[in-house]
């Protein structure tokens, strides 16, 4: 089953802070870095909702720091 996968515009602007430099249902763990997603099976999509950054057991989503 193929699925499409769409930014929120506040996931994309989590980007763009990384470049430089809301959580959700799944994250994806690449190195240091989270990735919160959604997914909405009848549509086949997988929808980013924010790009966070972990230091240690701090994680930074949009230069905000939330606990975990």
């Amino acid at each position: 089953m193929r699925f499409d996968i769409a930014f929120t515009p506040e996931a994309l602007e989590d980007l763009r802070l990384f470049k430089k430099g809301e959580r959700a249902e799944w994250v994806l763990r690449v190195d240091r870095f989270r990735v919160f997603y959604d997914i909405e099976e009848s549509a086949h999509l997988v929808k980013v909702e924010a790009v966070g950054h972990k230091r240690g057991s701090r994680l930074f989503i949009h230069g905000e720091e939330y606990h975990l």
